[in-house]
């Protein structure tokens, strides 16, 4: 798995986007002001929450669903009585249960794990701008992630 899998990894709570880093960008993306960008977040993150909280009254927690080209995971969490949500979009992969089950599940939790030890006392998230230093968190844990990946794919070739 290279950074070029994953598009984005972030942190939503009660539908609200409290940080996110994209690694990829589309033309659209390209082609959107900082405003519009914003909007899109709110947007995509209040889309997330529904479908989520639609899943989990008819059946169980979801942790993540596929669509034609990108899986997005889950992890969720409660913190001061708010749910929490870490996600991480990628691109589809042969073999994803796997990558899921050995990678992505562990760093999800790793991640929901690190925001509530930094954040959990704080009662109000309303404020997100408290959240920014958290994209250097997400930095590393893409990087070894991606270097942890491209080692096991080399031990197998050499």
């Amino acid at each position: 798995m290279n950074v070029n899998e994953i598009h984005e990894v972030g942190i939503i709570a009660g539908g609200i986007p409290l940080v996110s880093r994209r690694y990829t960008e589309s033309e659209r993306d390209r082609n959107q002001n900082e405003k519009e960008q914003e909007q899109q977040n709110i947007f995509k993150s209040a889309y997330i929450s529904s479908i989520l909280a639609f899943a989990e009254k008819l059946s169980d927690q979801v942790e993540y669903f596929e669509m034609k080209k990108k899986h997005i995971t889950f992890k969720k969490d409660q913190i001061n009585s708010e749910d929490v949500y870490a996600y991480i979009i990628l691109e589809n992969e042969k073999n994803f249960g796997k990558i899921f089950e050995k990678a992505i599940k562990p760093l999800l939790e790793e991640i929901i794990i690190r925001f509530r030890q930094k954040y959990g006392k704080l009662k109000s998230f309303t404020d997100v701008s408290q959240f920014e230093e958290f994209k250097s968190f997400f930095d590393e844990k893409v990087e070894e992630l991606t270097k942890s990946r491209f080692q096991s794919f080399k031990d197998k070739i050499f």
